[in-house]
């Protein structure tokens, strides 16, 4: 019963097998030298890794990667640095605060000889700030009595008594009004001091 390989040797002539077997010959000669080079080149490759290593000084082994090991404990040096870094930005920021603040007096004392005064801004002069719970406050001690959310609302708007980034200023009141400790709540939408 003839199979595939004697099919195929059949189909060949002699000059065809001697062929093959010099083209056999020279892939496992070429597959031997491909093995030998390619150790070559491991050994080429160590080589200049070492050179390179003793080169940068920077010789390693296998293991952590160069550079800060977690864990180390910060040098005297380090924590010098640091001291002087945030000695250098306090001094900045406080005579950037200093200029602002001068800036901002000049400007309220001029506006006030003219007789109008100026809308109350993040911080006042004086070092307190200003914020929302406090105009509320101011609001209502001028009134005497309780007043309506929307009265509140109409006073702190029509008067400019506070500037707020806040595209629905109602909702920022609300909140305040319902979260402060130093305004109370009367009835239904009425708030006093």
């Amino acid at each position: 019963m003839p199979t595939n390989l004697t099919r195929l040797l059949s189909r060949l002539s002699r000059a065809d097998l001697h062929r093959l077997l010099v083209a056999k010959e020279e892939i496992e000669h070429l597959e031997e030298r491909r093995t030998e080079l390619a150790s070559e080149l491991a050994e080429v490759d160590q080589k200049l890794d070492r050179l390179i290593g003793r080169v940068a000084g920077t010789r390693r082994g296998p293991g952590r990667p160069a550079g800060r090991r977690s864990g180390r404990k910060v040098g005297r040096r380090t924590v010098k640095k640091a001291a002087k870094k945030t000695a250098r930005r306090a001094a900045r920021t406080t005579a950037g605060k200093a200029a602002k603040t001068a800036a901002r007096k000049t400007a309220t004392k001029t506006a006030r000889k003219g007789g109008e005064r100026p809308a109350p801004r993040g911080r006042r002069t004086g070092g307190q700030r200003a914020t929302l719970e406090n105009v509320v406050i101011g609001v209502l001690a001028n009134k005497g009595e309780p007043m309506s959310f929307k009265a509140i609302l109409e006073t702190i708007t029509a008067g400019k008594l506070f500037r707020s980034r806040s595209r629905d200023f109602s909702n920022v009141l609300r909140r305040t009004l319902s979260t402060s400790r130093r305004v109370k709540r009367v009835s239904r939408g009425v708030y006093g001091t």
